[in-house]
Order: C-alpha cells, then sequence, then structure tokens
C-alpha cells in the first residue's frame, strides 16, 4: 500500500531499553537532536516537561503533543565515575 500523508510526532532519535523500573539510552539514530543536546548513552530518563515518565509508552504519549520546532526538557540520572549518580536537565529541541 502506499504511505499515508500526515504529520507525525517529534522524536527523540534515540533507542530506549526498559530495564528494572529504569528507561535507559542504548544508542542514538545519526543526526540526533538528543545526542546533540548533550544526553549521552547510559542516561536514565527520569522525566519530560516535569512529568515523571517510568515506560517508553509514557515518552511516545508525552511526544505525541509535541510539534517540529518545540523544547522538551528532559530530565535524566547519569553515573558518573568518582560523583555517584547526578540529576542533569536537557532542553531537546526538534
Amino acid at each position: 500500500p502506499k504511505p499515508l500523508e500526515g504529520t507525525t510526532s517529534p522524536k527523540l532519535m534515540v533507542v530506549l531499553k526498559e530495564s528494572d523500573g529504569n528507561i535507559i539510552i542504548e544508542r542514538f539514530s545519526p543526526g540526533s537532536v538528543s545526542e546533540r543536546s548533550g544526553l549521552k548513552i547510559g542516561d536514565i530518563i527520569l522525566a519530560l516537561d516535569g512529568v515523571a515518565v517510568s515506560t517508553i509508552d509514557d515518552i511516545k504519549i508525552h511526544l505525541f503533543f509535541k510539534q517540529k520546532g518545540d523544547t522538551v526538557k528532559v530530565k535524566v540520572r547519569r553515573k558518573t565515575f568518582l560523583l555517584g549518580d547526578r540529576e542533569k536537565e536537557f532542553d531537546v529541541i526538534f
């Protein structure tokens, strides 16, 4: 069948994995807006725009209402070698 026309919701352009109640970034798509914004492989996504997320579906639903040019604040927990876990927030612009 022919592809349907229409708009799609923006994507973080990441491959995610759910593990032990965490949403972990496994890798990035080429040209990823998330990678350009400072997110890294291994970051655990905690919230989008201040709203806690606990599943990949939560992320998909949140992004469904975004449009090209919008910004989403992504809060992550990042493991660091000497300082332990740190929470960071990044602005991802679609």
